[in-house]
């Protein structure tokens, strides 16, 4: 049996999100990142909250997810084409 992924897909790639329901606004992992680019702060409602601006462009690295205070923080895998 052959183990990876399907035909035509790239291996995987993380891929960071941040749930706005936990997310206090805290900017935490905003400066904690490693790429710079990746999230950024920006308003919902009355409530100003961490954003996954460009989430492919993820490292991976977890430092956002161990340091987030509320836990809002997900890092998933996803296949790329």
């Amino acid at each position: 049996m052959v183990y990876g992924p399907p035909s035509g897909f790239t291996r995987s790639k993380p891929a960071v999100n941040i749930d706005p329901e936990y997310c206090i606004g805290c900017g935490k992992c905003i400066r904690l990142c490693r790429r710079g680019d990746v999230l950024t702060l920006r308003k919902e409602g009355a409530k100003t909250v961490a954003f996954a601006h460009d989430p492919l462009n993820c490292a991976g690295c977890g430092l956002c997810l161990q340091n987030c205070p509320t836990h809002a923080v997900r890092i998933t895998m996803s296949l790329r084409v």
